[in-house]
């Protein structure tokens, strides 16, 4: 039973009968039949906070907390994200239809340094829209993932780049990055790059031959 804590009181007091009786009664009988299952339940919030604020039964609490595994987020557990990946990537590749070969490193540590506030699901979302977006017979790519990753880690790397390197460094590494992602976004395109970052041609040319930018 998935989202336990999610459950009606009325529907509360049935789970805990059954539970309790080992019967069900199936819809429109008037005979209970005996049953015997094993019931395993999840939830992503405390049960226990749940029963103190009155919005789940202590009995059925009780009932349900024999054996309890504590998974921890995902984000604790940075090792796991690589073989979900590329499961949840074989997964959809078949659903969908498409020949994805793989994801890039550069992908993967974006996907690997995300926090994932909604865990497995959000993950499995991720690479679901990546190979919905990625090209046939390629490879997931950076710019496959959204922008919520994306900008995350370009967050992480100005931090640490900040944190690590004199101020005047640091000014021209952001803008040696700034100056590459727009090349890229523009197809390499000197004028429409320049345009974009309020540079004359021939300063985004010189610019990019200072910091060796090369196609």
């Amino acid at each position: 039973l998935d989202e336990i804590a999610d459950i009606s009181l009325s529907t509360q007091a049935k789970l805990l009968r059954f539970l309790q009786e080992g019967e069900i009664k199936k819809v429109g009988s008037t005979k209970t039949q005996k049953v015997d299952v094993r019931v395993i339940c999840a939830t992503n919030v405390s049960l226990k906070e749940k029963v103190e604020k009155g919005e789940f039964r202590l009995d059925l609490y009780y009932r349900l907390n024999v054996i309890k595994i504590d998974v921890p987020a995902l984000k604790e557990r940075k090792s796991d994200i690589p073989l979900l990946a590329i499961h949840f990537l074989d997964k959809y590749s078949k659903k969908i239809g498409k020949k994805v070969n793989g994801i890039t490193d550069e992908a993967m540590k974006y996907l690997v340094n995300y926090d994932w506030p909604g865990n497995i699901r959000q993950l499995e979302n991720e690479i679901e829209r990546a190979v919905t977006l990625a090209d046939n017979d390629s490879y997931i790519k950076s710019s496959d993932l959204s922008e919520e990753i994306f900008r995350f880690q370009e967050i992480s790397n100005t931090i640490s780049l900040l944190e690590n390197t004199y101020l005047k460094d640091a000014v021209e590494e952001l803008e040696k990055e700034m100056i590459l992602k727009v090349l890229e976004k523009t197809n390499w395109n000197q004028t429409q790059t320049a345009k974009q970052l309020g540079l004359s041609r021939q300063g985004l040319i010189k610019k990019m031959h200072r910091y060796k930018l090369e196609k």
